[in-house]
């Protein structure tokens, strides 16, 4: 089983994304923060400052390996290599997360920090500092490519539904 890891930070449009694709192309998507869920750490959906970080990255790949794929299939993984904390700080997960993964690609969605505070703030019903989700996503920005590079896999920045038609191509 091959895997493409989505990421970018919360608020970003992962999600919308992979609803997107998923009337182009034939893809799974499973969330990672949804995984941890079902392995019973009730995380809440409006809550971003993350406890229990190191824990929960287990529990999601055990959620995983529970899964039976069919030959072939593509499935994608929405997720993040930072996090912030429950003090706010912005946390860099280890690579060694997805050690064991086949991972053949990552698309990193990025998005204006104003925007991203507009859809956190609507959807959360939280004040979000601007300054923070730039630095956050300039981390995520950062450690995406470095995890690339180290481990050979392309990546794709996406930044706008312009791309969409490359996207699709980078996918296939």
């Amino acid at each position: 089983m091959e895997y493409t890891l989505l990421v970018g930070i919360h608020g970003v449009g992962k999600t919308t994304l992979t609803n997107e694709l998923k009337k182009l192309l034939p893809i799974t998507s499973l969330s990672i923060s949804d995984l941890i869920r079902k392995s019973g750490n009730d995380i809440q959906t409006n809550e971003k400052f993350t406890k229990d970080i190191n824990q929960n990255q287990e529990l999601w790949k055990e959620e995983l390996r529970k899964i039976s794929f069919d030959k072939g299939e593509s499935v994608f993984l929405d997720g993040h290599f930072t996090l912030l904390n429950q003090e706010g700080k912005i946390i860099e997960l280890p690579f060694s997360i997805f050690d064991g993964l086949n991972l053949n690609k990552i698309i990193l969605k990025v998005e204006d920090p104003d925007v991203i505070r507009e859809r956190l703030e609507r959807r959360d019903h939280k004040s979000w500092d601007v300054g923070l989700i730039t630095e956050f996503q300039n981390s995520e920005i950062e450690r995406a490519q470095d995890f690339s590079k180290l481990k050979n896999i392309p990546i794709f920045i996406y930044k706008s539904n312009l791309q969409k038609s490359n996207l699709k191509d980078f996918i296939k």
